[in-house]
């Protein structure tokens, strides 16, 4: 579930996440960027020299972007989605060369995402 609450609204995901997370960890080390993740030339800039990559996103063509980024740079990834009014949900890790990646197990995604309004 969203961690999101009524206090939250009108600011951006990656600020109110950042927020959390800090919560909980005062020394953990977040750097957020709020920028479009389709642009891969950015978000190639962004993800090297991370450790693990949180794809958190709203969209499948988004996942698929970083995916490809993810197994291009050799950085574990992980994609989280909840069903439709929260009935459920899935976590999927990545670990590039070690197994299946996003596109491995959710082959039909590209037809989904073609479909998607961006």
């Amino acid at each position: 579930r969203h961690v999101c609450g009524l206090s939250d609204l009108g600011r951006l995901k990656t600020n109110v996440m950042r927020d959390r997370v800090l919560e909980k960890n005062p020394f953990a080390e977040v750097e957020i960027f709020n920028t479009n993740i389709n642009n891969a030339e950015d978000a190639r800039k962004i993800f090297q020299g991370c450790d693990l990559i949180i794809a958190a996103t709203d969209n499948i063509r988004s996942r698929l972007n970083i995916n490809t980024l993810s197994i291009e740079l050799g950085i574990p990834s992980l994609y989280g989605k909840c069903a439709v009014r929260a009935a459920g949900g899935e976590v999927l890790r990545v670990r590039p060369k070690v197994g299946p990646c996003f596109s491995c197990i959710y082959a039909d995604a590209s037809m989904e995402a073609a479909a998607e309004e961006m």
